[in-house]
């Protein structure tokens, strides 16, 4: 198989891996909120002979769990939302993307 081939193959199994990820509800009832502030860790690494720490920093991130109707079905889905949008809802509110 040649690097074309194999690349092409990566990348398609990355784009069905992914594509499994995105959110499936597009309004619900908010059941519960979640905050996670952002943070850095360190991440100790060997450059050559030396030990150095790379900082990994996460943002924050505001997400919902929303609970809905899809193709008649009743699922629960944690929804990721802006800083405004967080604040603005509450618990037992009605969301709509």
């Amino acid at each position: 198989m040649n690097i074309k081939s194999c690349l092409f193959s990566v990348l398609l199994c990355l784009g069905l891996l992914l594509s499994g990820c995105s959110t499936r509800l597009t309004e619900g009832i908010v059941q519960k909120k979640d905050y996670s502030p952002a943070y850095i860790t360190a991440v100790p690494m060997m450059i050559g002979e030396t030990m150095t720490v790379i900082p990994q920093t996460y943002s924050a991130s505001y997400r919902l769990l929303i609970d809905g109707t899809v193709e008649n079905e009743h699922i629960s889905e944690w929804v990721s939302v802006t800083p405004s949008e967080y604040e603005a809802i509450s618990v037992g509110d009605h969301w709509k993307k």
